[in-house]
């Protein structure tokens, strides 16, 4: 398994190359996920902050992120500092490797943590269980709960 704390490599960014950390905290870009049952889509930068500058997101998935609009203002530049971060997401120095085994659980925060795997010889029997967590949603449903304990 490949761990990379995708908030460090964007503060190393933020040190190394401001401008480009710039770009990716306000171009918005699209992401898509979908199958036969289900539709995900978002747009939004890459690097969201919160209003005291602290990294609260990191959005970084080449299976999802869609094509710009190359017509748009700004997307060279963009392609640009993506181009930058990609390297930096491949940079073996920022990555964390080990090997789970069987009955392991791997928790990670999607939007700051991304994970991957090596390359490996099918010799035996494998299961990967995926399950996702949307923490706005529960955040939403926090709110919503408190205003009913509230009224009572």
């Amino acid at each position: 398994s490949i761990v990379i704390d995708g908030w460090s490599v964007v503060e190393k960014l933020r040190k190394e190359r401001p401008d480009y950390f710039d770009i990716l905290c306000k171009m918005p870009v699209p992401f898509r996920e979908f199958d036969e049952d289900n539709e995900t889509f978002a747009v939004a930068p890459m690097i969201t902050l919160d209003p005291k500058g602290n990294i609260t997101a990191f959005r970084y998935s080449n299976q999802l992120m869609q094509p710009m609009d190359p017509t748009q203002p700004g997307v060279a530049q963009f392609y640009e500092a993506y181009h930058d971060l990609c390297n930096r997401v491949l940079d073996e120095d920022m990555s964390y490797r080990f090997r789970l085994q069987g009955g392991d659980m791997l928790v990670l925060a999607a939007h700051r943590a991304l994970h991957g795997r090596e390359k490996f010889e099918a010799t035996g029997k494998r299961h990967l269980q995926d399950a996702y967590f949307d923490l706005d949603n529960t955040r939403n449903h926090l709110v919503v709960l408190r205003r009913k304990v509230a009224k009572k």
